[in-house]
């Protein structure tokens, strides 16, 4: 691309950052609309999406706490919080409550931190072994356990279950029929393929024997095919497996929505039995 091309995309970019954070804070407000070069959560072609995101993830939760009939939360932890996407619209609905970021990447905990005054949590690997610093009335995991193998589900549930106090909310996501349909190549949710990357960046290989395995137990997990070393990749889980985690976790449901984060994955309200 030549240097004059550039210049009319990152103008043409910057535009469409501007005319995202005004709209965003139109819709929410009291909204903080910074966001650190360094999130990657933020797509430049397309800033307006992040602010959907976030602002759809707000609304999860209003809804998880309508059907728990709890009242507003006090004390919330984000986690994993990245460079606030979500947090900031969390903070804008309820400004008078303690909110703490935690999330393995010490640099989103620090600008979350010294940007929206929030408390600074980093979190370690693999998270049954992180202080939480409960108790917490709500919860806000999203796409957390989309990236774990079947075996952290249980421990990771009900770490952060043991971090909520009595009639404590944890919301969280999982990847369920629409991700299912948007890994398969249907087109029943064509939302998702404009805004997602190709298989979830999973090498089709995975992702072929991904959805076979969901097709056939109910969960599919595959490594990014730079991420064989370590325990992070993409899950996808279906309504009833998600729910056999729960009582070994020692949690009750309380909601499930599929779809119910913007559309794309799933939610879920929990509480300890």
């Amino acid at each position: 691309m030549s240097l004059p091309a550039r210049a009319v995309r990152k103008l043409r970019n910057q535009t469409a950052l501007r005319a995202a954070r005004r709209e965003a804070a139109r819709i929410t407000p009291g909204l903080d609309t910074r966001v650190s070069p360094r999130d990657d959560m933020m797509t430049k072609s397309q800033p307006d999406q992040y602010f959907v995101a976030g602002r759809a993830g707000l609304e999860a939760v209003e809804r998880s706490i309508a059907a728990a009939g709890a009242p507003d939360p006090a004390r919330v932890l984000d986690l994993p919080s990245g460079y606030g996407r979500v947090l900031r619209h969390l903070m804008a609905r309820w400004p008078e409550a303690e909110f703490t970021a935690s999330e393995l990447m010490t640099d989103a905990v620090e600008y979350c931190a010294t940007t929206f005054g929030v408390q600074a949590l980093v979190s370690v690997d693999p998270l049954w072994d992180a202080d939480l610093r409960g108790p917490y009335d709500l919860i806000w995991s999203g796409s957390l356990f989309t990236h774990f193998d079947a075996g952290h589900w249980i421990p990771m549930l009900a770490h952060l279950g043991r971090a909520l106090a009595p009639g404590g909310l944890l919301v969280f996501t999982s990847q369920g029929e629409p991700s299912l349909a948007f890994l398969s190549g249907s087109d029943e949710y064509p939302v998702l393929n404009r805004y997602l990357p190709a298989n979830y960046g999973l090498p089709r290989d995975r992702a072929d024997r991904l959805v076979a395995d969901v097709q056939r137990t109910g969960f599919g997990f595959a490594h990014y095919g730079w991420a064989d070393d370590n325990p992070y990749g993409a899950s996808i889980s279906l309504p009833a497996w998600v729910r056999e985690q729960l009582a070994p976790a020692g949690l009750r449901e309380v909601l499930h929505e599929t779809g119910g984060w913007g559309g794309h994955q799933d939610t879920w309200t929990v509480t300890p039995t």
